[in-house]
């Protein structure tokens, strides 16, 4: 994995963290300093598809909340859009989840999920920017067990 080029020598790819229709989500290591993710989103049709993943780009980098994933920059590379954020150690609330049964969470694990969602969605809602695809493997999980929104499938409206 190390030998793979992502188009950027300060992303050195450590493992693949997903995979989709849309592409591939790689955990790197950036500039030797830390752990971020890269998702690699292939541009099947540039006219129709660029656009739209632009926008969603753009969005996510005027973001800035402890409950939505941190955006660190973006870059297109041999067909490919490839969106750089910070990295989740735990992973998403759906793998947390399943790790957790047969027991679950404590009533006070669950308040304190929903809580971080709902201010990382009233957040979200006083910029204007809804998200269209909330669901548990969307949320994701930081050391500090914090949920983070992420993978938006947005629409930007009431400009």
């Amino acid at each position: 994995m190390q030998n793979m080029d992502l188009g950027d020598n300060e992303l050195k790819p450590i493992k693949i963290l997903g995979a989709g229709n849309f592409g591939r989500v790689f955990l790197c290591n950036y500039r030797q300093k830390y752990k971020v993710c890269v998702k690699r989103i292939i541009v099947k049709n540039p006219k129709k598809e660029m656009k739209r993943v632009m926008h969603e780009t753009y969005i996510m980098s005027q973001l800035r909340h402890s409950h939505i994933v941190h955006y660190v920059r973006s870059f297109v590379h041999a067909g490919t859009v490839n969106i750089v954020t910070e990295y989740a150690p735990t992973g998403t609330l759906h793998e947390l989840i399943k790790r957790s049964l047969p027991n679950g969470f404590t009533a006070a694990e669950v308040m304190q999920h929903f809580c971080d969602i709902l201010m990382g969605l009233e957040y979200l809602h006083t910029r204007h920017v809804i998200h269209r695809d909330l669901k548990p493997a969307n949320l994701l999980v930081d050391s500090n067990f914090c949920i983070k929104i992420e993978d938006f499938g947005i629409w930007h409206g009431f400009d």
